[in-house]
């Protein structure tokens, strides 16, 4: 199994493979040691690992799991809050 080089963030997949596995060329993370990575495992729209070797979280695709394997891909850490979207526009409309 995968380790999680999230330093225990990441939720545990047991045996079950990952929806999506990015394999690229950095990928940020917001610990505390501020990592750099270059292997992201997504389940259930989570994040669900992350490692510094592109191929160490190949044990977490199955037949079903996007691979997307790009290495100039860089991925950013991002927060979405639709609350502040919808807002913004009630505040901005003109009907």
């Amino acid at each position: 199994m995968a380790q999680n080089g999230l330093g225990g963030l990441a939720r545990n997949l047991g045996d079950m493979p990952a929806d999506v596995v990015f394999r690229v060329g950095r990928a940020y993370g917001m610990t505390a040691d501020r990592g750099v990575y270059q292997a992201v495992a997504v389940s259930g729209g989570r994040i669900a690992a992350a490692e510094r070797s592109r191929d160490d979280l190949d044990s977490l695709i199955g037949p079903g799991t996007a691979v997307i394997d790009d290495p100039e891909l860089v991925l950013y850490p991002a927060f979405a809050d639709t609350h502040t979207t919808s807002c913004w526009r009630r505040a901005t409309s003109t009907t």
